[in-house]
């Protein structure tokens, strides 16, 4: 009989967190057994962490919104690491529209597949992953666009939930997050306010 090896629960969630957007190879260290109690994970899913970045950008909240709700014609123009976006379920950005997307962070190929649970025209959009096992390592990303008397400022968040040693353990997958986020705002803050918008069903 194989011997089972018992990893401690921050290994435990790296390996699902590494596993996220990738071929779930390590979801057996995950599932083990049924409950989280079993890896210990009830203290690690009660730590939280936010992945943060806001940009200013001069150019009214409308048009932020609309790049997003073309997104099928900005994605890639968007960040040289983004790969394909699409619509799967709904028609566009609405609560409860669903989207396949695919990009690239620090070098390794993520593919998402993501649900929009709020939706507030001009002003916020979340989603969250469909996967179960995902979902409950990254439970919403969320982009808040805040008005101003030149512009408006974009807000992205990334809810992650990690303990400690994870957080450090994993810092510069982290870091490779951020990178992205920070080039997603440069660059979409240049694209609106130096470029013309894309217009709806073409190719830039």
């Amino acid at each position: 009989m194989q011997q089972r090896t018992n990893l401690p629960m921050e290994n435990a969630v790296i390996c699902c967190f590494e596993c996220i957007d990738t071929p779930l190879v390590h979801t057996k260290v995950a599932y083990q057994d049924s409950t989280r109690s079993y890896l210990g994970l009830d203290s690690i899913f009660k730590s939280r962490m936010i992945l943060k970045e806001t940009t200013a950008v001069e150019t009214p909240s409308e048009e932020v919104y609309r790049f997003f709700e073309e997104m099928e014609e900005n994605y890639e123009r968007w960040h040289p690491d983004h790969i394909t976006f699409r619509w799967i379920e709904g028609v566009g950005l609405e609560q409860g529209a669903e989207a396949y997307f695919e990009e690239r962070i620090a070098g390794k190929l993520q593919k998402k597949t993501v649900k929009f649970v709020k939706v507030t025209p001009d002003r916020y959009m979340e989603f969250k992953p469909t996967s179960l096992l995902i979902g409950l390592l990254m439970p919403h990303i969320s982009f808040t666009i805040n008005t101003r008397p030149d512009g408006c400022e974009l807000t992205q968040r990334i809810k992650v939930r990690t303990g400690p040693i994870g957080a450090r353990l994993n810092k510069r997958e982290f870091d490779a997050v951020r990178t992205h986020m920070r080039e997603e705002g440069e660059n979409l803050k240049r694209i609106l306010e130096n470029e013309d918008r894309v217009p709806s069903g073409k190719k830039p």
